[in-house]
């Protein structure tokens, strides 16, 4: 429910004197702006979740004003989260996300195809990176995989993309490494573009 973050930005506008600032909730596919009417835009894990991404990068390129920089966060390979120890169970669970992900009209390695969009929308490529996290039971960051696997895999049980045994497979073993002093998580492979308007 994107309308709460909107919400909470609203509040936070308010609390700093950001007058200048708007916040509305509208469809990424179909953005309803006045053309070359913003100097920059911002993308994290959208394009890699709705059916169409090349247009928001057309709307993006729409609203931008000449020489505007559109920065790009996205999932390229999603599949390739890593485990260690590795295990069947937490692997057959990557896969059930990755499937689920594909029939809803997503696509989880969106990333690779995104330079070649860009420049087919009038963008100069800036810069292009990797991002790859690595995370340690006890820290900040394994809580995040934690409340995803925890909220997500009953889902797909529901629905029937993971069997109820393949989730609590999925489970003991994430808790076992949650408890390992040696285990590490590798989350998905990111690309980082930032993008500039010609």
């Amino acid at each position: 429910e994107s309308s709460r973050f909107i919400a909470h930005l609203q509040r936070q506008a308010e609390v700093l004197s950001l007058a200048q600032l708007e916040a509305r909730v509208c469809d990424v596919q179909h953005i309803d702006l006045p053309i070359a009417s913003i100097d920059a835009a911002y993308n994290r894990w959208v394009l890699c979740f709705v059916p169409n991404p090349e247009a928001v990068i057309a709307g993006v390129a729409r609203v931008l004003r000449p020489n505007g920089v559109f920065v790009i966060q996205e999932y390229m390979n999603y599949g390739e989260m890593l485990f260690a120890p590795e295990s069947a169970a937490l692997r057959r669970g990557i896969d059930a996300v990755v499937t689920a992900w594909r029939k809803r009209g997503g696509d989880p390695n969106v990333g690779l195809r995104l330079p070649a969009l860009l420049m087919q929308h009038g963008f100069r490529l800036e810069m292009i990176r990797p991002l790859h996290r690595v995370a340690r039971p006890g820290t900040p960051f394994w809580h995040w995989p934690t409340i995803f696997f925890r909220n997500f895999l009953p889902l797909l049980v529901e629905q029937n993309a993971l069997s109820q045994e393949d989730c609590d497979a999925f489970m003991r073993d994430w808790d076992a490494r949650s408890n390992e002093p040696s285990a590490f998580f590798c989350s998905p492979p990111m690309i980082e573009i930032i993008a500039r308007r010609v």
